[in-house]
């Protein structure tokens, strides 16, 4: 509206590489809010825990490392384009008991264990 972004009556108030200043639209200071691009998988805290594939896997993320139980392996969580990522999958969506995973033409879920 009018040049500038909103979004459910929040307004940018500022842009940068890594940041998105937001304000709500006519309100003072107080309602502000800042959203930061996430660099490091180790950031994400709704990733750590135990989690079951749809796949019929068990594993658990601490930090950037997925260890898998059987068959055991262990494989490092990445950033890719923005989004976390294992080996080819990427996060797309991540709740409080389920994480939705995607490559090309396939869908993966994760529930909390």
């Amino acid at each position: 509206k009018d040049g500038i972004l909103s979004l459910n009556g929040w307004s940018v108030t500022a842009i940068t590489e890594k940041k998105v200043s937001w304000m709500k639209s006519g309100q003072s200071t107080k309602n502000s809010m800042e959203w930061e691009r996430i660099e490091q998988v180790d950031d994400i805290e709704g990733l750590r825990g135990s989690w079951s594939t749809s796949d019929g896997l068990q594993c658990d993320v601490e930090g950037a490392v997925c260890s898998f139980r059987e068959p055991a392996n262990t494989i490092r969580l990445t950033m890719k384009d923005g989004l976390p990522a294992l080996n080819s999958w990427r996060a797309v969506a991540i709740r409080g008991q389920s994480i939705s995973w995607r490559k090309v033409g396939k869908e993966l879920e994760w529930k909390r264990a």
